[in-house]
């Protein structure tokens, strides 16, 4: 699954990195009565600061808040996620992620996420920025399978079948 980076990712010199894993991924399926024809990252004009790498995975757990996910950190690196590699061409665009993602640097403890680096598991040796959810997932269905694509493919009001993949993490 480790994609080609195009460079060492351990270097000081390179890109920085971003994890997806929820309603910015690419190729999610259209839920009921959606319309939308452009991805999220267009729509937030971050696209073009951004170069997809390939799919990737990290511990933790995901939660189902309805439209998005949420994302914990469980102790001692239990749980496997899937998601989406980023190589950050353009750091400006953090600052556009982190309204959308509620997260404000000046006041972590009434943010809605927290962005922070995290080392995955796929590719080794990679760290890169991703959004932590910063509130009580207690009662919040989990997203057993850690792929929020098939999940979403798999809820009652997606009129699409989830693509059946060996490993969720390589689509």
């Amino acid at each position: 699954m480790s994609p080609d980076l195009g460079v060492d990712p351990s270097a000081s010199t390179g890109p920085d990195w971003l994890v997806v894993y929820g309603s910015l991924l690419r190729d999610l399926p259209k839920q009921q009565g959606e319309q939308l024809a452009s991805h999220p990252l267009d729509r937030l004009g971050v696209a073009a600061g951004l170069r997809r790498v390939g799919p990737c995975r990290f511990t933790g757990a995901l939660f189902d808040l309805g439209p998005y996910p949420a994302l914990l950190r469980l102790p001692g690196g239990a749980g496997s996620v899937c998601g989406e590699l980023h190589a950050i061409l353009d750091p400006g665009i953090l600052a556009v992620l982190d309204a959308f993602e509620g997260f404000d640097p000046h006041d972590p403890a009434g943010s809605d996420y927290l962005r922070e680096r995290i080392e995955l598991s796929e590719p080794v040796g990679v760290v890169a920025w991703i959004y932590i959810y910063n509130r009580s997932t207690d009662g919040i269905p989990r997203v057993e399978s850690g792929d929020w694509r098939a999940h979403l493919a798999k809820r009652r009001d997606s009129p699409h079948d989830p693509v059946s993949s060996p490993d969720p993490c390589t689509r």
